[in-house]
């Protein structure tokens, strides 16, 4: 909910439609603010271009082409794989900032034992990443949640050497993987 009103706030010629389980009361009341102290663009009323819906996400495949981009941020399990299924499906643009991934989704029969949770968290983030063809994965400060990682990936463009971060470029200890000028898509 959050994130889809900053979105639909600062890219105010775009549609955003947010897509959530259950309908979350916080959304409405950051809604309501942004309609009423925000600033129009261009004689629109702020968030004009936002759209919430109560449905499961995978709803929406038909709705996802090419000049999509889905997002979802701390969604659990399978939302993740959602997302970046769906998107790759229709040569879409997708980041997830997962905040429980269960080890049985993409770890056939390997156990993870004797981990803390941050460590475990981590390690998920790598295998989700790389069985859905992540272009990139960056951490942003724990000041900001406890599940910092992001992880992104878009359309067909599974050329992994336009990349950097395995060779240089990005540093390994802070999990960041740094993408080259021009590889990624405009806003």
């Amino acid at each position: 909910g959050l994130l889809g009103i900053l979105l639909a706030y600062r890219f105010p010629t775009k549609k955003v439609v947010c897509v959530d389980l259950e309908e979350r009361k916080s959304y409405h009341v950051f809604k309501s603010a942004f309609v009423t102290l925000g600033e129009s663009y261009q004689n629109r009323t702020p968030l004009s271009n936002l759209e919430y819906r109560v449905d499961d996400l995978r709803n929406i495949q038909e709705e996802v082409v090419e000049s999509s981009f889905l997002v979802s941020i701390h969604a659990c399990n399978e939302a993740n794989k959602y997302v970046a299924d769906m998107s790759r499906k229709a040569n879409a643009g997708w980041a997830v900032m997962p905040c429980c991934i269960r080890s049985g989704l993409y770890l056939r029969g390997a156990s993870i034992l004797d981990l803390s949770s941050e460590d475990r968290y981590k390690v998920l983030c790598g295998v989700f990443a790389e069985a859905n063809d992540a272009r990139l994965v960056r951490k942003i400060s724990r000041d900001i949640t406890a599940r910092p990682i992001i992880i992104a990936g878009w359309g067909m463009l599974s050329d992994r050497s336009s990349c950097a971060g395995e060779e240089g470029g990005g540093s390994r200890d802070s999990l960041e993987f740094v993408v080259k000028r021009g590889a990624m898509p405009p806003l």
